[in-house]
């Protein structure tokens, strides 16, 4: 039960977070593009790396730590941040072409999806 727990204030946390940040870097930068996601994604990157180093360094922290901080936190915060992570275990562990067969399935499969699913919408 105390997992979830860890869980839910990491989401709840990281999705307000994102909401201000997003909403603020947009308003702040004045562009066009979508530069508030742009910031919550790269900022979620660096966080999920520095958090899953010092994760494994400090074996003091309390076991549930990850759960708050990388699942729930970054996850909520942005799900970049975690795509990011499992392509650099892949690539650690199956090499280059692994990782990056995975980063480009991922990317067309996931527009090819989302266009299928804007497209069915629409027909409704």
């Amino acid at each position: 039960m105390r997992k979830w727990a860890f869980l839910a204030v990491g989401g709840i946390l990281g999705t307000v977070l994102r909401v201000l940040v997003t909403e603020s870097a947009q308003r702040l930068s004045g562009a066009v593009i979508p530069f508030g996601t742009w910031i919550v994604n790269v900022t979620g990157c660096l966080l999920m790396g520095a958090f899953s180093v010092a994760l494994q360094a400090r074996s003091s922290l309390d076991p549930h730590a990850r759960f708050l901080l990388m699942a729930g936190f970054c996850g909520a915060y942005t799900t970049f941040s975690t795509f990011m992570l499992e392509t650099d275990g892949l690539l650690q562990r199956q090499g280059t072409a692994a990782a990056a067969a995975y980063v480009l399935l991922s990317f067309a499969v996931g527009f090819a999806a989302f266009r299928l699913g804007a497209s069915l919408a629409g027909r409704l």
